[in-house]
């Protein structure tokens, strides 16, 4: 028995080994074996889509970083530390030689996590898991000339309490036209109707307010569905006062449907 045993020992101590070993290679899954696959799209004015993302403390995250900048900008993704945002903006601002072999990522220990320099319709998919202290946690382009206004927020834990329009940790000129977009809408609660005048319709249209911003004409005269949009829904404010023009239109934020 106690050559059986010497001969075994060894293969458990190497399975052993080997068990220790491969405990960082599992690094793509947590202690339940998910993997979070999210994606990340640079897009047009210098901007992240989404510009905020929520995710839970330690959990294994997959994003995919897509650069969609029609405008040929290279950018990047960088985590960083909370309360390092100004920071690494005035870091990213300082090039030096050795700027371009760093992707322009400055070097501080304030960065997270970080891709290489993506050019337009170039992507990387990066790793990592989230950091185990519930905040928000900043992620920004390190581009020269990029990083003042081309930030996001990685809600770590914690939930969104306030719209994009009001929340002061995206970039001002996100909220802003988040806010653009707040006022054009008018609030209606879904499911309602307004009997009313409608371009291309006849005189006895009726307008509805269907759930998930989806709105449509009716058209009680002739008994039949004129048009639908999707947006917001009517403005009463901009009813015309002539009477040959008197009728309701969607407000400009609304994408139209086909007849």
């Amino acid at each position: 028995m106690l050559a059986i045993f010497m001969k075994v020992s060894p293969i458990l101590s190497i399975l052993t080994a080997l068990a220790v070993i491969s405990g960082p290679l599992c690094f793509s899954q947590d202690k339940n074996g998910k993997v979070k696959k999210q994606t990340v799209k640079t897009v047009e004015g210098l901007r992240f889509s989404p510009v905020r993302m929520r995710v839970k403390k330690g959990e294994t995250i997959e994003l995919k970083i897509e650069n969609h900048d029609p405008n040929d900008q290279p950018h990047n993704f960088v985590l960083i530390k909370l309360g390092a945002l100004k920071e690494i903006q005035a870091a990213s601002t300082e090039v030096g030689p050795d700027s371009i072999a760093s992707g322009y990522v400055p070097q501080s220990e304030s960065v997270l996590v970080k891709t290489g320099l993506l050019n337009p319709e170039e992507e990387e998919t990066i790793t990592f898991k989230a950091p185990k202290e519930p905040w928000i946690y900043p992620y920004v382009c390190t581009f020269p000339g990029h990083a003042m206004i081309m930030y996001g927020a990685l809600y770590v834990d914690v939930k969104y309490t306030k719209g994009e329009a009001f929340d002061t940790n995206l970039p001002e000129i996100v909220r802003m036209g988040e806010l653009e977009k707040t006022k054009e809408k008018v609030a209606v609660e879904r499911p309602t109707f307004i009997r009313c005048i409608r371009p291309d319709a006849g005189p006895a249209a009726i307008a509805v307010a269907l759930p998930e911003e989806l709105n449509v004409c009716w058209d009680a005269g002739n008994c039949r569905l004129r048009y639908a949009w999707s947006g917001g829904f009517i403005d009463p404010t901009r009813m015309l006062n002539s009477r040959r023009k008197r009728f309701l239109t969607p407000n400009t934020n609304s994408s139209s449907a086909s007849h």
